[in-house]
């Protein structure tokens, strides 16, 4: 089967979306398919030499859009596909206008926030996103919740396939970090040898609750506390926002650590020398966690989680079986779930449960249950 993903994310954009394409393209690679990408180039190349098609451009605006559907159909005459993934909801503004084949099935990945801005922005009323959605054969999305969003937020035809694809967690975060990583995210911390890390991974966005989880890690008991290193690693995106972060550390005398730049492994470091993880995620009417891919990446490392029971966190935790989830309204929540985890004897009874749990979501069957039985 020949496989076009369309997005308008892919690495080196440091972006969630862009993460999923490269796994189901890989997996999709796997099974034996050929799977092209065509995505902005955030100045790479313009095309690689394993088929990544790279258009001029960078992070989405509106006013790329009519080049973005001149682009899009361009490449849809040169190339024949079996299936053409819409990846990321800008392609499917584009979608009308490139002349897609009769032939060629189309399906298309929610996220969750992107089935919000599908029903509720302006750009997606002018685009008249209703046409893109009504080509499309499938649409497969990340989370049971996030099939809920479209279900609410958008108008689906009734002949129109609804999959739930969890996403996977791929072989590399199972790896045993090397112990200068881990000796590193400690010397990163200042953490002594009998300190306990708290770790967040997440950029630093008011939607992902830094502010909570330095409030949670605040009510803790004084003695738990002062033995206590909170690390944040996450890239910022605003400014003033970080600074606030840090101030709110200080006055509240939570020993805090904000890192950007890490690469995957020393994540993965950060993972395996922590003791808790922990995401606030902030409740919000039109920003949403539609899955929570950290969660499981820090399952794979025997790392369990504390965060509110909100979004699709739910679906991705096993509620005291891989970590804690708080009532959002409950203010001590968070912070009676970091001490059961800072109890060494009670998390390692969830460490191994993490595994397993992590264990059972794989790219490879995200990737089967996106493209089956779309051509005959």
């Amino acid at each position: 089967m020949k496989i076009l993903i369309a997005t308008h994310e892919y690495p080196p954009y440091p972006g969630g979306v862009g993460r999923y394409c490269a796994e189901v393209r890989t997996a999709a690679q796997t099974m034996g398919h050929q799977v092209d990408v065509l995505a902005p180039s955030f100045s790479a190349p313009t095309v690689d030499s394993q088929g990544v098609f790279r258009f001029p451009g960078g992070v989405f605006s509106s006013k790329h859009l009519p080049r973005l559907a001149w682009t899009f159909r361009q490449h849809l005459a040169a190339h024949r596909y079996d299936v053409v993934h819409i990846a990321d909801w800008p392609l499917l503004l584009a979608l009308p206008w490139v002349g897609v084949p009769k032939r060629t099935a189309l399906v298309m990945t929610f996220h969750g926030t992107d089935a919000i801005v599908l029903g509720r922005s302006r750009i997606a009323r002018w685009a008249q996103a209703g046409l893109g959605l009504r080509m499309l054969r499938r649409i497969c999305t990340n989370s049971a919740f996030t099939l809920g969003l479209c279900e609410t937020e958008l108008v689906l035809k009734p002949s129109l396939e609804r999959i739930v694809t969890y996403l996977g967690v791929s072989p590399f975060w199972f790896q045993p970090p090397e112990a200068a990583e881990l000796e590193s995210v400690r010397n990163a911390c200042q953490a002594k040898p009998d300190d306990k890390i708290v770790l967040t991974v997440a950029r630093l966005d008011q939607r992902k609750g830094h502010l909570r989880a330095l409030r949670a890690i605040a009510a803790l008991p004084s003695p738990i506390r002062e033995r206590t290193c909170y690390l944040a690693v996450g890239r910022a995106v605003d400014a003033a926002y970080a600074a606030h972060l840090k101030s709110e550390a200080l006055r509240l005398g939570v020993r805090a650590t904000f890192a950007e730049g890490f690469g995957d492994s020393m994540v993965r470091a950060a993972y395996g020398a922590s003791d808790a993880f922990l995401l606030a995620a902030e409740p919000s009417p039109d920003r949403v966690e539609g899955f929570g891919l950290v969660f499981l990446e820090a399952a794979a490392q025997g790392l369990p989680s504390v965060s509110n029971d909100t979004h699709a966190i739910g679906e991705v935790v096993a509620n005291g079986r891989t970590g804690v989830l708080a009532d959002p309204n409950d203010a001590n929540g968070l912070t009676e779930g970091l001490m059961t985890l800072l109890d060494s004897s009670r998390r390692e009874a969830l460490a191994a449960a993490c595994v397993d749990h992590a264990k059972a979501f794989t790219w490879e069957r995200c990737t089967r249950a996106t493209y089956q039985n779309l051509v005959d």
